[in-house]
């Protein structure tokens, strides 16, 4: 197993790490083609596919790779999923990726995780790049 993944806190979001628990909330957001449209594979057909997806990011160990799930801290739903990627520790530089249910996009929500993963990079990963790629097809 990878190791234990910082929890990280924002004035509405909780970024903990993600379980197989919460494939169901993911759902709406890894089915939707809207959502996965910069994605880097097609739409989940299944929960399961989240599972296993679940269960690959946290068997990784965060010298390349952690993954958050989004909670909104007045629910405690998962809402969406941020991580990180790709890390070259030597070249302090890492991919980060994430992804919303649309029911929450143009809340300032993503903004708000996505500002609280980099400064974990920043600070505590000690990395000086971070990189986004999209798929524009």
């Amino acid at each position: 197993m990878g190791l234990p993944v910082t929890i990280l806190n924002t004035p509405r979001l909780l970024l903990r790490p993600w379980t197989e628990d919460d494939a169901d909330d993911l759902f709406a957001a890894f089915s939707d083609p809207e959502a996965m449209r910069y994605w880097d594979g097609p739409p989940k057909q299944s929960v399961e596919e989240i599972k296993q997806d679940i269960r690959g990011s946290r068997m990784a160990h965060p010298d390349t790779h952690a993954g958050w799930a989004v909670v909104l801290k007045d629910t405690g739903r998962a809402i969406g999923f941020v991580n990180y990627h790709h890390r070259d520790v030597r070249n302090c530089r890492l991919e980060i990726g994430y992804i919303l249910s649309r029911a929450f996009w143009r809340k300032g929500l993503m903004t708000e995780a996505v500002s609280a993963l980099l400064d974990y990079c920043f600070d505590h990963l000690q990395v000086h790049r971070v990189e986004a790629t999209t798929d524009p097809s």
